[in-house]
């Protein structure tokens, strides 16, 4: 996560390349750890715990993101990836930690961005209830459609409330929150991309490893090429880049849910 923060805000080539370094060896390990076990994961389903909503007058239009935001929160990630972010951003808010900028700056982006990695985890997360959500009238298509828009639901909050204290107590500037923040949102992109091509499961010790190490490479392809290319001829055109990156990463997102996956539907 920090290298994947200190890539985001890397502003020369040279600063890059030991986060760029971290992320692509992480990848290379969890993809031989991938060969090694892709074969034997168990498929158990998971319990199905959300028959509450049942009769609700808002069961049938928000089954489905209730669902998958009520099974985010309830994962154990969410106190790392959601209530961690906001307690790094009240501690590197303190003078202590202005202190110390070479420490501070560099893990300044990670709480406007790290929330949103939850998205890796939604595809796998409610792979077992999915049938149930399925009953509401939901293609696969608006499926995958609810588990993004879960995603960015559960995170915003976190992020948001992360970037108001670093901005309120000065230590970080309006302008780069809100780059970070739109960051974390390509970020959420890519991570709902890399639970759909390696989905997370509980019942895997290598799962997390794996999942995380394919959404960061993700995020890192789609943006460190138009990173350079901006600093190098354009170093103004940040944003557009960010831009650029979140719309490519939706294109493919859009490609890979049209078709029809393994999602426990043929039990509904």
């Amino acid at each position: 996560m920090e290298a994947t923060a200190q890539l985001a805000a890397a502003r020369t080539v040279e600063a890059a390349i030991v986060p760029a370094g971290v992320l692509l060896g992480w990848a290379a390990i969890a993809v031989a750890l991938a060969v090694v076990v892709a074969r034997h994961l168990p498929r158990i389903t998971t319990a199905e715990f959300t028959r509450f909503l049942v009769g609700a007058p808002s069961a049938r239009l928000g089954a489905g993101l209730a669902v998958h935001a009520i099974q985010l929160v309830r994962l154990p990630q969410f106190l790392l990836l959601g209530i961690g972010p906001v307690l790094l951003a009240a501690v590197l808010a303190t003078p202590l930690a202005r202190g110390f900028p070479e420490v501070a700056d560099p893990l300044a982006g990670v709480p406007l961005v790290a929330p949103f990695s939850l998205a890796m985890f939604t595809f796998g997360l409610t792979h077992g209830t999915s049938w149930w959500v399925r009953s509401t009238a939901r293609s696969h298509r608006r499926i995958a459609l609810d588990r993004l828009l879960a995603s960015a639901l559960v995170a915003s909050p976190c992020a948001i409330l992360a970037g108001a204290i670093l901005v309120v107590t000065g230590t970080t500037p309006a302008d780069a929150a809100a780059l970070r923040l739109a960051l974390g949102l390509v970020l959420c992109l890519a991570a709902s991309l890399g639970g759909i091509l390696a989905p997370w499961s509980h019942l895997s010790a290598l799962a997390t490893t794996i999942t995380s190490a394919v959404s960061f490479l993700v995020f890192a392809l789609a943006v460190m090429p138009l990173q350079y290319a901006a600093e190098t001829w354009m170093p103004p055109a940040a944003p557009a880049v960010v831009a650029v990156s979140g719309v490519l990463l939706l294109g493919v997102w859009a490609l890979l849910i049209r078709r029809r996956r393994d999602d426990d539907l043929a039990i509904a």
